[in-house]
């Protein structure tokens, strides 16, 4: 295990264990709230473009529905 002669010495990290695990503990934390937090705003982000979306197209809808009245009135 390169420095260390057994896995409890390699667990205790020659004494720093509690701050070597803790900072492991806070990184890895950390990384999974971003993980976590970059899906949910991908997902509402999409969620928002789709409606975005339907919008435009309800408006091109009724645009056109109004043109066609127009034509066939005049």
């Amino acid at each position: 295990m390169g420095h260390f002669d057994s896995f409890a010495e390699f667990m205790a990290m020659g004494g720093y264990a509690a701050y070597v695990w803790s900072a492991f503990a806070a990184t890895f934390f950390c990384l999974g709230i971003l993980t976590w937090h970059t899906l949910y705003v991908r997902k509402a982000l999409r969620r928002e473009a789709l409606k975005q979306l339907a919008r435009i197209e309800r408006i091109e809808k009724a645009r056109a529905a109004k043109a066609a009245r127009a034509t066939r009135n005049d």
